[in-house]
């Protein structure tokens, strides 16, 4: 790029600057400019000689511009103009007329024009314009002829253009391909829906995926467009998609057929998994043992396995889909940059892959997996051995043993835990060893409110059938509180009744079917030391009376039955 550096003086009114100025007087200097360049030192620029409009493309930072005639004269300044913008000279914009075509564009820093006050009226003296700023106080330039260099411009947008255009082909392309990517992944699980109902059939598979593609061939609201979507699918499709079948396996069915299931759908050679009665089968080891080739099972983390496959039966019944589609680029030119590039990323490792790499597609991988809603019948399966090691397992040892603490912070902008201090309060200092107090008092638990419609008929105390389910459950669910460490010290059942009858009757009532609960809870084994009961008639109600004027008779009853309770309360300690 030739460029010549010199120092040039800029008169403002009440003031001169000098510059360090280059000029761009050829098509290379004129065309690189500052692209991709460092930002101009202040008090320097660039001066694009017969250049009206400039661009700012592959800058990463903003400039600022002013337009100079053949005199030397600023005819207009622009700020700041950011990166991947444009401008240019227009004559009637400007604050100051050009009475001559050639137009020089100079360009600063940004904040340049603010700092030295540069505006249209100011005059630069340099040997590249005609003649020297009149007025006595700058020095004379020498006279220059300008190069011309007319539609340079032009070619720069020559140059630019392209690389723009192909950058929003590009975008367009990519957005092509993103909303293909959604349409494909949901062809497949409609494929993988289909063979889970299906009876895992690739056949079956293979139409629900042409069908789950209309949209993505034009869809339509008719039967006949749909048709003709679906035509062009299959079509297209025709040897540019591969659907395989990664489970069940071979070794699947090599390890849970059941030879009736054979008879029952007359299928031949080709064998099938049970998926009937499956959550049965799971627990039932004689079914299991029966089932396949093989009367092996091993227990893996509570699932009975078998070696050759190494799954279990619920494991054989999940469907497991891999479908290649080979996207055509609909972009022109685009296709065949992104066809360039997989050629080059393509290892060569799979062969249907590189087949559409070659064709000029584009390979998208959908992976699928649905639990089977059908007995799976063998069709074209992959093997992959069980077990791990091809199927024959290894111990990997021990793992590593290590001292080292483990890192406080082991994610990206986390912050360290502080290491924990004596919180102070008294005592004898930091909590040691053997010595911390451990709390061992009794502990209130959850109360348990029973409903006594539900336990007895109204105005009766004797428990219902119902109700000596609900008490059931409450016992159950008390044994397994124990067995998971809790202990029931002191238990007492408080019996409630609405405000219906006198005062004495519904207290007597509430002590009455306060016993008949305790009884129940302590002959049927509720874990407990002891169980009180107490009743407290209807003075602690839910629903006040008045709330429920002025119902009467069945209305009335309904209206208090929040009132109508048993608590049970209980107290304890986790062991």
């Amino acid at each position: 790029m030739k460029t010549s550096s010199d120092e040039v003086y800029l008169r403002v009114p009440g003031r001169i600057h000098r510059l360090s100025l280059r000029v761009a007087d050829t098509f290379g200097s004129r065309f690189r400019g500052l692209m991709l360049s460092p930002p101009p030192a202040p008090g320097t620029g660039l001066l694009l000689k017969q250049c009206a409009s400039v661009h700012t493309a592959f800058m990463r930072y903003p400039i600022d511009l002013a337009y100079v005639n053949d005199r030397g004269l600023v005819l207009r300044c622009v700020a700041a103009l950011t990166p991947w913008r444009a401008s240019a000279y227009r004559n009637a914009g400007a604050r100051v007329a050009s009475r001559t075509q050639s137009i020089h564009t100079l360009e600063m820093a940004a904040g340049e024009l603010a700092r030295i006050g540069i505006e249209p009226g100011d005059r630069i003296a340099h040997d590249a314009f005609e003649s020297a700023v009149m007025g006595g106080d700058v020095p004379a330039s020498k006279p220059a002829v300008p190069q011309k260099q007319h539609g340079a411009a032009m070619l720069e947008f020559a140059v630019v253009g392209p690389l723009l255009t192909l950058l929003g082909l590009a975008s367009v392309q990519y957005g092509l391909l993103f909303n293909a990517k959604n349409l494909i992944n949901h062809a497949s699980f409609m494929a993988a829906r289909a063979g889970s109902t299906g009876n895992a059939r690739i056949d079956t598979v293979e139409r629900a995926y042409l069908r789950g593609l209309i949209p993505l061939y034009g869809g339509g609201r008719t039967l006949q467009e749909t048709t003709e979507s679906l035509a062009k699918a299959t079509a297209d499709m025709a040897g540019n998609v591969q659907i395989e079948m990664l489970n069940p396996t071979r070794e699947s069915f090599d390890d849970w057929n059941d030879p009736r299931l054979q008879t029952l759908f007359n299928t031949g050679a080709r064998r099938v998994i049970p998926h009937r009665h499956l959550a049965h089968n799971l627990n039932d080891r004689a079914v299991l043992e029966k089932l396949g080739n093989s009367r092996e099972l091993r227990n893996v983390q509570g699932s009975l396995v078998k070696p050759s496959s190494g799954q279990s039966l619920e494991d054989a019944n999940i469907i497991k889909l891999r479908i290649t589609h080979g996207y055509e680029p609909k972009v022109p030119l685009v296709g065949r940059v992104y066809a360039t590039f997989l050629k080059w990323l393509d290892v060569k490792d799979n062969a249907f892959e590189t087949r559409l790499i070659e064709s000029g597609r584009i390979p998208v991988v959908s992976h699928v997996t649905l639990q089977m809603q059908t007995d799976p019948i063998e069709t074209t399966q992959v093997s992959i051995p069980g077990m791990g090691n091809g199927g024959t397992p290894v111990d990997p040892g021990d793992p590593p043993v290590t001292t080292a603490e483990p890192p406080r912070c082991q994610t990206i902008s986390c912050s360290p835990m502080p290491e924990p201090t004596d919180p102070g309060g008294g005592g004898t200092g930091s909590c040691k060893e053997g010595t911390c107090p451990v709390c061992t008092g009794t502990l209130p638990l959850p109360d348990v409110e029973l409903d006594t419609d539900v336990l007895f008929n109204f105005n009766q105390s004797t428990l219902l059938p119902e109700g000596r389910a609900a008490l059931d459950r409450l016992i159950q669910s008390a044994k397994d509180r124990t067995a998971a460490g809790e202990v029931f010290s002191d238990v007492k059942v408080i019996g409630h009744t609405d405000q219906i009858g006198e005062a004495g009757v519904n207290q007597q009532l509430s002590v009455t079917r306060a016993k008949a609960v305790s009884d129940y809870l302590r002959s049927h084994g509720f874990p407990s030391q002891t169980i009180a009961h107490e009743g407290r008639g209807a003075t602690e109600p839910v629903v006040p009376l008045s709330a429920c004027s002025p119902r009467t008779g069945q209305a009335l009853i309904d209206c208090l039955q929040p009132n109508r309770r048993v608590v049970v309360q209980m107290s304890g300690a986790k062991t």
